[in-house]
């Protein structure tokens, strides 16, 4: 039984997208980033903060529509 997150659709793809995400929402939620930390990044996209990014195992690509 697969227990992990799934995205169903989107109208674009960046590189490394999914993998600064899902980093940036590890590192919340081991407290080495304050619980605020997405928001404010969202929020300021100008500023510059410092991107986490996930290894890529276990990430991928399923299907690709067009």
């Amino acid at each position: 039984e697969w227990n992990g997150m799934e995205w169903n659709q989107a109208d674009c793809f960046l590189k490394s997208q999914i993998r600064i995400i899902i980093g940036t929402a590890l590192n919340i939620y081991f407290g080495n980033l304050p619980s605020n930390y997405m928001e404010e990044m969202l929020k300021n996209p100008d500023k510059k903060y410092l991107k986490k990014v996930a290894e890529p195992n276990g990430l991928y690509l399923s299907k690709v529509d067009y």
